[in-house]
């Protein structure tokens, strides 16, 4: 069984949506509000990170303005950035507390201020850790009632309308959906409503262009899991696919908006370039 790391992690700041994502809108040429429809290559939102090894995930996020991205090569190999205004930089302090152990996936959330990262490990359980200004620290609270996904737990950190959400996802494609009651993680099933069972091993992002939430999953053997959120349920949609290659296996995407513009970093199991593009 290939092994997944998520990511793409999700820290965002309380009007974003969750592992990399943000609420916003991006201008269109000639002003007025930005109407998604392709991604297409671009080189200046990936320069900068490692181009060797393989089996890698990635998750990009914000903290206090400053963006960052962990890139993870296998279940132990961890790399931290930040962007330094023209390309990423490397940064120890983002990973500094993170246990590297059979690491599978990161999302990241912002509630009441704090910062917490949640780690999704190979054996299917979740680990903790909140933002203390500068490392991770332990905390058992950010995972309080995430269950046992089975095996390679995929988690992704959201919001909608001001709900954190989580989606924890098996190895083999199985959701189990929460939300945050103030206190812990309950089981919610109408989060998952109109989704089907994920392809094996994808990193999940859970994402916001003008307006519209997107579910956007890589899936082995190349592919895609995408969704649409219609205010209710999950919608399949390949509208968010135009213009992605096709052909990676396991593909991680990660979705930022810098400097007025939405990016994506795709990252894939069998090739160690992390691709980059912008929405247009």
């Amino acid at each position: 069984m290939k092994k997944l790391v998520v990511i793409l992690v999700t820290f965002l700041p309380l009007l974003s949506i969750g592992q990399t994502l943000w609420w916003g809108t991006q201008d269109a040429e000639g002003g007025g509000e930005f109407i998604f429809t392709t991604w297409t290559s671009n080189s200046y939102i990936s320069n900068g990170f490692s181009t060797s090894g393989y089996d890698k995930r990635i998750q990009a996020f914000e903290i206090s303005g400053t963006f960052y991205c962990i890139e993870f090569e296998g279940s132990s190999n961890i790399r931290g950035y930040y962007w330094n205004g023209s390309s990423w930089s490397t940064s120890t302090s983002i990973i500094s507390g993170i246990g590297t152990s059979n690491i599978e996936t990161l999302t990241t959330i912002e509630l009441g201020g704090t910062t917490y990262l949640i780690v999704g490990l190979y054996d299917g359980n979740c680990t903790g850790y909140y933002w203390n200004g500068s490392s991770w620290s332990t905390s058992s609270y950010i995972t309080n009632g995430i269950g046992d996904a089975g095996s390679v737990a995929r988690v992704e950190a959201f919001r909608i309308s001001e709900t954190p959400y989580l989606l924890s996802v098996s190895g083999n494609g199985y959701a189990d959906g929460y939300y945050w009651n103030g206190s812990s993680w309950s089981t919610s099933t109408s989060i998952l409503s109109g989704l089907s069972r994920f392809g094996y091993y994808g990193g999940i992002e859970v994402f916001e262009i003008s307006g519209t939430v997107y579910l956007l999953s890589g899936i082995n053997n190349g592919g895609y899991d995408s969704y649409i959120w219609n205010g209710s349920s999950w919608t399949s949609s390949s509208t968010i696919t135009n213009g992605l290659p096709t052909n990676l296996d396991e593909a991680t995407p990660t979705v930022i908006l810098l400097d007025g513009y939405y990016y994506m970093l795709l990252s894939q199991y069998y090739a160690s370039p992390l691709l980059g593009f912008i929405a247009e």
